[in-house]
């Protein structure tokens, strides 16, 4: 299922203080690919995000799914959002409260899900990324990497078509923000999920099938 953007433009703010985030973007993500989007900050690319992924809706154009221009209700919106998308961003955003295996179960739990079924699923997934022995553990005893894993597999538990992550290697060293940026590709080779990574890690570029540069809220590249 590829996702993009049909003749988006976005503005922000009222009266003298208005100004436009993004200008007439049309922009298609390939499936089984991991897109990069690049830009100095305030360049427009959260709103990009943001609106591939239904979490903003433009002024101007729209998102298109599968060929489609996408024109459901805010309800619909976020049917499309909990089935078709996961998302991933620059802190974990975990559940303090919650176990990691929790955490995972939430996204299926919230989809309907059968209990017992999500537990399941969350639970290989984190076996897959090397966590079957944190599955207990909360996120302040998780690593700044483990989190990070965590929150890809709850970000993977629904089968997303459509992987979007926010700065997902900034606050990782090295070694951390290298070992995320391999489980991307591997899942978008893997699951032929389209992967969106908005970044200004250039640790990133060797990872990513294609570059989309944005500057004042247009692609130029």
């Amino acid at each position: 299922m590829c996702v993009g953007l049909e003749a988006v433009s976005v503005w922000y703010g009222t009266g003298a203080a208005r100004f436009q985030a993004l200008c007439d973007v049309t922009v298609t993500i390939p499936e089984a690919k991991v897109t990069l989007v690049v830009g100095p900050s305030g360049s427009g690319k959260s709103s990009l995000l943001a609106v591939l992924g239904l979490l903003l809706t433009p002024q101007e154009g729209g998102v298109t799914i599968a060929g489609q221009r996408l024109t459901g209700t805010p309800a619909e919106r976020a049917r499309l959002r909990l089935g078709y998308l996961g998302f991933v961003f620059q802190n974990a955003n975990l559940v303090s409260s919650c176990s990691a295996l929790q955490n995972v179960m939430i996204p299926a739990l919230l989809a309907g899900t059968p209990p017992l079924r999500a537990k399941a699923r969350a639970s290989a997934l984190l076996a897959e990324f090397g966590l079957e022995h944190r599955q207990s553990f909360r996120p302040l005893q998780l690593s700044g990497g483990e989190a990070q894993r965590v929150a890809i597999c709850r970000a993977l538990v629904n089968r997303p078509r459509v992987l979007l992550a926010d700065e997902p290697t900034a606050a990782l060293d090295t070694r951390a923000g290298l070992a995320v940026a391999q489980q991307f590709r591997d899942i978008a080779l893997q699951t032929g999920t389209a992967v969106v990574i908005v970044t200004h890690d250039h640790r990133l570029r060797d990872y990513g099938d294609r570059v989309f540069e944005v500057e004042d809220g247009r692609i130029v590249n």
